[in-house]
């Protein structure tokens, strides 16, 4: 399977009454978001993650990567592997320096994981090109696991195609900014 990296960049609510919210995941290769079905609790500990606030006492979370240390475990990656009727299916891959293991667990949990261990979460390449459609996000956003912007992570080529895509979507606001990106680019090629 082939994977590609993806970054949480926003949640919304207010979709459904139920307290349903939606984290919108992001790809800047291809310029794509995914949007994943949270519950209210799971989006609210995502936002406090994504800002780094840190409880006065240990979340679920932190005690599950607490009790991953102890064992002398080490949380290699998060992946989205597969999608069944709308739910998304992720898997933990820890190691103990010998034996990879993997555990089934909840999206959210692995993006919550993910953001607390600053690990990169990784989709499915062919869930991502089934389920993703055009961002609108795609320079608001920083990775989980090295705070920059994923601009930085693409290639001049890369920049100028989607400079092209925002032209043609007369998304101005966007072209200003990989401009600004670009000429970055070619002033330190010189």
């Amino acid at each position: 399977m082939e994977y590609t990296e993806v970054y949480p960049i926003e949640i919304r609510s207010g979709y459904t009454d139920n307290g349903i919210c939606v984290m919108m995941l992001y790809e800047p290769r291809a310029n794509l978001d995914v949007p994943v079905m949270l519950g209210e609790h799971e989006a609210n500990v995502i936002m406090v993650e994504k800002e780094g606030v840190v409880p006065a006492r240990p979340q679920t979370h932190e005690l599950l990567c607490n009790i991953i240390e102890s064992f002398n475990l080490v949380i290699k990656k998060i992946t989205i592997d597969n999608m069944v009727e709308g739910i998304f299916y992720a898997t933990l891959h820890l190691s103990d320096g010998f034996v990879l293991k993997e555990l089934d667990c909840r999206v959210s949990d692995a993006i919550i994981i993910a953001l607390h261990q600053s690990i990169p979460i990784l989709m499915n390449s062919e869930i991502l090109k089934e389920v993703g459609f055009p961002s609108q996000s795609m320079v608001t956003v920083q990775t989980a696991h090295d705070e920059q912007n994923p601009l930085e992570a693409l290639t001049l080529e890369e920049l100028e195609q989607l400079l092209l895509t925002c032209e043609r979507n007369e998304d101005y606001e966007q072209a200003a900014i990989l401009n600004q990106r670009i000429e970055q680019l070619r002033q330190n090629n010189h």
